[in-house]
């Protein structure tokens, strides 16, 4: 039996993570808190940047004013060095803004490979945060865009044109 460091419960060791002083219970529960703090901050972070800066920016530093704003926002910012490359990435981008149809709830965003060949592309250099720091180790290069799940989808279906794209060309 051991005895959980968070909810001090006994348990059998099966109950545990392995090596860990923590119950599986406690261990879901603190990532499910973890997510919900992170998508509170997206939220409220684009919210702001909308408000005061709803413009282009040329990169994530630059908005956050060099390195002392980089600090700032990391202590009060995101949970995760993730979603802190995220969040740079996109701001790099052009912000919490899809290109084509202008959605700008966060967690339908993602970056678009504006020439296509994205899935090639992550198959070389890796998904999720292996894409955040290739992209960030080259200094966020031509290429990419910020697009909504619907538009990078639409692309991908209809052969690089988003649906919107097409119904703003029609007569």
């Amino acid at each position: 039996m051991k005895v959980c460091k968070i909810c001090g419960a006994r348990k059998r060791a099966s109950a545990f993570m392995p090596r860990a002083l923590i119950c599986r219970v406690c261990f879901r529960e603190r990532g499910r808190k973890k997510i919900e703090e992170s998508r509170r901050w997206i939220d409220e972070f684009a919210r702001r940047w909308r408000r005061s800066a709803g413009r282009i920016v040329d990169t994530a530093t630059a908005f956050t004013g060099g390195g002392e704003g980089r600090r700032r926002l990391k202590r009060d910012g995101p949970p995760s060095w993730h979603h802190w490359l995220r969040h740079e990435a996109i701001m790099a981008y052009g912000g919490y803004r899809c290109a084509c149809c202008g959605e700008g709830e966060p967690m339908f965003l993602t970056l678009d490979h504006i020439n296509g060949g994205g899935s090639r592309h992550r198959r070389r250099i890796g998904s999720g945060i292996g894409m955040w720091v290739w992209l960030r180790k080259r200094g966020y290069p031509r290429g990419f865009r910020v697009l909504c799940s619907n538009c990078n989808l639409g692309r991908h279906i209809n052969g690089g044109t988003c649906p919107h794209e097409k119904r703003r060309r029609a007569p």
